[in-house]
């Protein structure tokens, strides 16, 4: 007798916590518990398919009775399982069901967070580059010819061509540039510019000018006058002179207009423009060998002289951390990719335990 009664308790706790362990069964139970409800009033409030909702209520067995067509209610036994229910629920509250749900959720979040923030820094590392030297040669520098500063006089609508031809070094580790020339014709032999993934040289071309205005201008004109004298009459020519100055509107460096041409054709047209007292062309960058012409045209309705100088710079770039950021890429997307993996079957598997609950 002793040994029959422990086998009904034995099932009577197996049917109850089998019943327990899914959230559908569970809600049946706590909705039973406040009223009867109809096989139609459940599945309304629980919004499932009526085969889930008959293969639930088929696994509450003696949690539940019913009669025919009538509602359902909780057994003894089913009232004993609610009362389990809020027992254990008393000790786990609702605030740490809340914290689990928001560790499960940074749990899934965070790889990817990190993997973002790795790959931001790496691509930081990938693309900074240091300066490590600039150098800047000048026809203002040479000592020979003495006329290395360039000598110009543009009357109105006169135009100056002058060229600087661009040659590469074929010396190994040459940063220096060679320049040779007179007057309007020059040429500059640069180191040849590199451009690897690790390292990067710009060098560009341009021309300054100092202005030497005539900042004032005599004029004369002449003038009969004629005086009456006995018996007749005597005519004069007068002279008068004076002296005029030029308007400072008139000595704006951006009168002077420049056409750039480079070997791959003409690449701009502009102006003079004035820098701590020194009136500069635009910056033209250098990417082959080969003839840069600037053409400079007078669109001032006055005369222009001075000097010019041609000048070329070069820039040395490098990529110091280029292939830890490569790596740090490497590893990121790795790391993304293996996160996202195990996140995907994760969920996959509790899709396909709840299933077979």
């Amino acid at each position: 007798m002793k040994m029959a009664d422990d086998k009904i308790n034995e099932e009577t706790y197996s049917l109850i916590f089998t019943s327990l362990k899914h959230p559908i069964r569970r809600s049946i139970l706590r909705m039973l518990a406040n009223k009867p409800l109809t096989y139609s009033e459940i599945l309304e409030t629980l919004n499932i398919d009526s085969g889930h909702l008959s293969y639930h209520l088929e696994n509450l067995g003696d949690l539940t009775v019913h009669s025919n067509n009538g509602p359902y209610m909780l057994s003894s036994f089913g009232i004993a399982a609610v009362k389990l229910m809020g027992g254990v629920e008393e000790h786990s509250p609702a605030s740490s069901h809340r914290r689990f749900k928001l560790r499960t959720l940074f749990s899934k979040v965070y790889p990817v967070i990190l993997a973002l923030a790795l790959i931001a820094a790496s691509v930081h590392l990938v693309s900074y580059s240091n300066l490590v030297f600039t150098t800047t040669s000048s026809t203002a520098n040479l000592i020979h010819p003495v006329y290395s500063n360039i000598p110009f006089n543009l009357n109105t609508n006169e135009t100056l061509t002058l060229t600087a031809q661009i040659e590469y070094s074929q010396l190994p580790q040459n940063h220096g540039t060679d320049i040779t020339g007179v007057l309007d014709s020059w040429s500059f032999t640069i180191p040849q510019l590199e451009n690897t993934l690790t390292v990067t040289d710009e060098a560009v071309i341009w021309i300054d000018s100092r202005f030497n205005r005539t900042t004032a201008q005599i004029t004369i004109s002449l003038r009969n006058q004629t005086i009456p004298v006995i018996n007749g009459s005597i005519t004069l020519v007068i002279c008068d002179g004076g002296v005029v100055s030029i308007p400072n509107s008139a000595t704006d460096p951006s009168n002077l207009k420049v056409k750039i041409s480079a070997p791959e054709g003409t690449i701009t047209q502009d102006s003079f423009f004035s820098s701590a007292g020194i009136a500069s062309s635009p910056l033209v960058p250098i990417t082959q060998e080969g003839r840069y012409t600037f053409e400079i045209t007078n669109k001032d309705v006055w005369a222009w002289n001075g000097f010019l100088t041609v000048n070329v710079q070069i820039q040395h770039f490098e990529k110091p951390y280029f292939y830890w950021g490569v790596i740090g890429i490497i590893i990121a997307g790795a790391y993304l990719g293996l996160a996202t993996f195990f996140i995907i079957k994760n969920n996959k598997q509790t899709e396909t335990n709840q299933t077979k609950t």
